[in-house]
């Protein structure tokens, strides 16, 4: 049908240029791959990368297109099924809060986006039964086993082992506490505006780990910004804001400083965009690392010092602020709130399941 993408292969020594006219005449892209003379095996092979390039040239944003059809109700059949960890498969090594990406499955299923089953025998969250797609949900690799077995493993936080290895693919990121999140967004669906904001700048958080102490404390960050809360403490007492009220300062806030978490992305930089918080990241956050990610100068600012996220709030224009609150709020709704994340991960995975025996495109195009 017209808009369909076709590729044909032909020989190099026979080239036939009459399907190209009329392809044309069908309104079909028409793509040419060349075979040469070669044994059959490399032909397959330099078959399979063909696919593979005319998909990254053509077909990613086709998919995503596709996958934002209507969703189908709770239960049903054709909704994708997820299986996370319960009860002795959350202990020792493995123990989780569920306060992140698996609060957002759970919010997924409540939405009737998926299906979940819940099992005792991983400690992991898989798209599928145990050994399809594996969600890989951790901050570090510390978590993650050569030996597992998987058709394609998603990594959300930090950057896939081997990013040239088969099926592992970068993925995107979440907030802490994705119910808060969409809540706080319903309520504040028209972001406040430039003035309107009472604090220039902020960061809210506090110091946990030893990874975190050494990235935070390289400068006195609390200099950099109007609003500093950061204290150190391990025992996992409550923040100084209770959720409510931290997502209530975003919302009141110009910028926000980006410190480097336990991995290194932050639940912080996606509650930013949610909340129209223009981002200050620092060099040593990662803010590539993502199927489609956020641009520096579109969606957020990078720095390196105190006296550098000074000069940002300061000088950053009004104007400027505005076009890139709106810019990371809207990133977020494609790429990062519950539905986004939902579909671009469901697109992700129909990308590439023609390529879970033969390796898959390395990401989504910018």
């Amino acid at each position: 049908r017209e808009g369909t993408t076709v590729l044909e292969f032909m020989k190099a020594a026979e080239p036939d240029g009459s399907h190209i006219h009329l392809a044309g005449a069908a309104g079909i892209r028409h793509v040419v791959s060349v075979w040469v003379q070669e044994p059959v095996a490399l032909q397959r092979q330099h078959a399979l990368l063909e696919v593979g390039k005319a998909l990254q040239q053509f077909g990613f944003a086709e998919l995503l297109e596709v996958s934002r059809r209507p969703l189908g109700p709770s239960g049903s059949s054709s909704s994708p099924l997820l299986t996370l960890p319960k009860g002795r498969a959350l202990s020792g090594l493995h123990a989780h809060s569920g306060d992140t990406f698996r609060e957002m499955a759970r919010l997924w299923a409540d939405r009737g986006y998926c299906r979940i089953q819940e099992s005792e025998f991983t400690g992991h969250c898989w798209w599928g039964e145990i050994g399809e797609i594996l969600l890989y949900d951790r901050p570090t690799l510390r978590w993650f086993d050569d030996s597992l077995t998987y058709q394609m493993a998603l990594f959300g936080n930090c950057v896939p082992p081997d990013p040239y290895r088969l099926r592992q693919s970068v993925w995107s990121f979440w907030p802490r506490s994705p119910r808060a999140i969409e809540t706080v967004v319903a309520k504040h669906a028209n972001l406040l505006t430039y003035e309107e904001r009472t604090i220039p700048s902020l960061f809210l958080g506090k110091i946990e780990n030893g990874v975190q102490l050494a990235a935070r404390k390289t400068h006195d960050w609390s200099t950099a910004v109007s609003l500093f809360s950061m204290p150190v403490d391990s025992t996992g007492a409550p923040y100084p804001y209770t959720q409510a009220e931290y997502l209530e300062k975003l919302c009141a806030a110009r910028f926000g400083l980006c410190l480097r978490g336990f991995g290194p992305k932050c639940n912080r930089e996606i509650e930013y965009f949610a909340c129209g918080v223009v981002p200050i990241v620092l060099p040593d956050v990662d803010m590539t690392n993502y199927l489609v990610a956020p641009k520096a100068g579109v969606h957020y600012l990078v720095a390196k010092t105190p006296e550098d996220v000074r000069t940002l709030v300061a000088e950053t224009t009004a104007e400027t602020w505005t076009a890139m609150s709106a810019a990371g709020r809207a990133w977020w709704q494609s790429y990062a709130s519950a539905e986004g994340l939902f579909r671009l991960t469901w697109a992700r995975i129909e990308q590439c399941r023609p390529y879970f025996t033969v390796g898959i495109p390395p990401a989504f195009p910018t």
